[in-house]
């Protein structure tokens, strides 16, 4: 991502535990889904079972965007991993995802911490 993109958008990320977490902020546009993608390509190389999307401050999502996730959940799911996105009700990522009926197909939460306590519902330890 060149500097001039990162005001458009910004990622960060960490891991907790068996979790890799993407935080974005700004637009997921033509110009911010190219730097999502290589997130996403480097959160599936750390071969973690679980990754979650939160696309909470995310201000506008293009097809761009939303086609990057369909790319990570196919990649994660064919290894049986999970693939988790945040996004609030009303939001436009939210809107998008319910548009192109994608939140039918991927696991969506309203918030980080429902999508962290859903994992731990999950868990083998339950």
């Amino acid at each position: 991502m060149t500097h001039e993109d990162a005001r458009y958008l910004e990622i960060h990320s960490w891991r907790l535990k068996d979790t890799y977490i993407l935080r974005l902020h700004g637009e997921l546009d033509h110009l911010g889904a190219p730097a999502l993608s290589v997130a996403l390509h480097d959160a599936l190389t750390l071969q973690l079972p679980v990754l979650i999307v939160d696309l909470t401050h995310v201000s506008f999502m293009a097809s761009a965007g939303a086609g990057a996730l369909i790319n990570a959940h196919q990649t994660i799911t064919a290894r049986h991993g999970r693939l988790l996105v945040v996004a609030p009700a009303g939001s436009t990522p939210r809107r998008l995802l319910e548009l192109t009926r994608l939140d039918t197909h991927l696991s969506v939460h309203e918030d980080l911490e429902q999508a962290m306590h859903a994992i731990a519902l999950e868990s083998p330890t339950h």
